[in-house]
């Protein structure tokens, strides 16, 4: 769900009617910020009489600039949003937990209970990027370590000018072909080829020649 400016001030104004805000108004410019002004109260004196102050807030997707601060004056509260044309449903229910905490606003038990549902699905989704992160990683470093030791073992049995001769010979059995693509597979299938034959693990020629250099500082 996405909003815009124009909705963002419909919605305010019935929110800050629900919430008892005197004087609340909302309105957008040209360029799609919002501005709202209020009366809070100020002061209570011994005999209960009450006293207001006038207001403001700024929500926008840029800096004012510096002649619509001297024209508007400075707003109490600002809020940002990535852009007001498409205000999402997290930056809404963000300025609402705003207004709240700031301007007075009393959110509804719907409202409240709308906005702890998106916060738990928001946590739900974060703690499932973050054990996709954790697998990818584990895969990685599984990978990482099956690159090394492959390479070890092919030193080990035919020494370094072994290892980058047969480098040189998948290089050459590659450039019979014109297009980069084809040059790679043809890469991949002669080493994944010898790797088979001498009953090693399959990988790539790119990763196999990014661990040498990782291991010597040179270049096959």
């Amino acid at each position: 769900m996405t909003l815009n400016s124009a909705v963002i001030v419909e919605k305010l104004e019935q929110i800050a009617k629900q919430s008892g805000l005197k004087q609340f108004n909302a309105h957008k410019s040209i360029y799609g910020t919002v501005y709202c002004s209020w009366w809070a109260i100020a002061e209570v004196d011994d005999d209960g009489e009450v006293y207001y102050e006038d207001k403001s807030m700024r929500i926008g997707d840029h800096e004012p600039n510096y002649a619509m601060r001297r024209v508007r004056g400075e707003a109490e509260y600002e809020f940002y949003v990535k852009s007001m044309a498409s205000i999402e449903q997290s930056e809404w229910y963000d300025l609402l937990e705003f207004c709240q905490a700031n301007i007075g606003f009393k959110l509804s038990h719907q409202q409240r209970a709308a906005i702890a549902r998106f916060r738990a699905q928001q946590e739900r989704e974060k703690q499932e990027a973050l054990q996709r992160e954790e697998a990818r990683r584990a895969e990685k470093a599984r990978h990482d370590e099956l690159v090394k030791q492959t390479l070890l073992d092919i030193i080990e049995r035919f020494g370094h000018d072994g290892f980058r001769q047969i480098m040189l010979e998948a290089e050459q059995f590659a450039n019979v072909a014109q297009k980069k693509s084809k040059r790679n597979k043809r890469r991949n299938k002669f080493i994944g080829d010898f790797l088979s034959k001498n009953g090693l693990p399959n990988c790539s020629y790119h990763d196999l020649s990014m661990e040498y250099y990782a291991m010597t500082m040179h270049f096959v």
